[in-house]
């Protein structure tokens, strides 16, 4: 958990050959996630939320595929919390 407000890093890592492109989901959605001013995919496929706030609150998968196939990490739930 972390404070809202705050940046926040979601780990994804992963590794292969070729190597794999990094794709992040919210909730289910089948659109992955842009890298904007909110949130940014790192060149090593962490995702970077700015100034995180209750709207960010949810499940993130994270996806990395290449030619050869993918694998998702399921439920990573976030929850930002109220700075004391």
């Amino acid at each position: 958990m972390e404070n809202m407000g705050n940046d926040v890093i979601i780990h994804c890592r992963a590794t292969g050959f070729p190597k794999p492109q990094i794709n992040w989901f919210v909730n289910g959605q089948t659109t992955p996630v842009d890298s904007n001013g909110k949130y940014q995919i790192l060149p090593n496929g962490d995702l970077f939320i700015h100034n995180a706030t209750f709207d960010d609150m949810g499940v993130y998968q994270c996806t990395a595929s290449n030619e050869y196939g993918s694998d998702t990490i399921d439920e990573i739930f976030f929850y930002p919390t109220m700075k004391e």
